[in-house]
């Protein structure tokens, strides 16, 4: 019985460190809710065991061209949350940072997404819908 229960917390370890990660892609409706700050697709990566996540949108390309680390500030059966920060500029050459912030709501697979600019009360958002991959 010992030996049984042993093979099956084994198996259990490697499934979990060979577990892929998930891939949420978004997308969120064009609106003037967004600013153009929100892109109408947005790809999160979530690896739960190793506690990380990537994301992936137009403005992340333009400043990185490639994912970026998110932070994830929830991760459980019901939500994945996760928040990044990106170094904006305009045209006329002003800079900001932007707070990102995303939820995914498992249950009715509601996709949330903020964007708030450092030193500015404006608050930018969208809501949409994700495949999982």
């Amino acid at each position: 019985m010992t030996r049984l229960l042993c093979l099956i917390i084994c198996l259990s370890a490697a499934a979990a460190a060979s577990a892929k990660p998930v891939v949420y892609d978004c997308t969120v409706p064009r609106s003037s809710a967004g600013g153009g700050y929100v892109q109408p697709q947005i790809v999160i990566s979530h690896d739960p065991a190793r506690a990380e996540a990537m994301v992936y949108d137009a403005a992340v390309h333009h400043v990185h061209g490639k994912p970026i680390p998110a932070r994830i500030t929830e991760a459980d059966d019901s939500r994945l949350t996760v928040a990044w920060r990106l170094m904006l500029s305009d045209a006329s050459g002003n800079t900001t940072q932007m707070a990102y912030r995303a939820v995914y709501l498992k249950g009715p697979r509601i996709f949330v997404v903020s964007a708030k600019p450092s030193g500015y009360e404006n608050n930018f958002g969208g809501r949409g819908t994700c495949r999982l991959k």
